[in-house]
């Protein structure tokens, strides 16, 4: 679980870079938009990954102590909010349809 975290965060970071992508002059937006969607769905991949993870290693014991529980939580706070900030940044920074008349 370690490991798909790490990765998933990875991820994210070069989601990061991706989106300075559409300042750079000569680039264009929608290849820009394209790499950002990719990302996005390997975050979402390792996100599930480790989610499954997290099932395997928290849910046999659940509920526990309380103090035991909420890390558990915060946990899986942290697999889910990766891929919904990867899903909402594609999906803002899509470009307009070209219309053709």
């Amino acid at each position: 679980m370690t490991t798909l975290l790490t990765v998933e965060g990875l991820f994210l970071a070069a989601l990061s870079i991706a989106l300075v992508l559409f300042v750079i002059p000569g680039i264009s937006t929608r290849t820009a938009w394209w790499l950002i969607v990719a990302l996005a769905t390997l975050v979402t991949v390792a996100a599930i990954g480790a989610g499954v993870a997290w099932g395997e290693q928290f849910l046999g014991a659940w509920p526990g102590s309380l103090v035991k529980d909420i890390p558990v939580v915060c946990i899986v706070f942290g697999i889910v909010f990766q891929p919904v900030v990867a899903i909402i940044v594609s999906v803002v920074t899509r470009p307009k349809q070209v219309k053709v008349s």
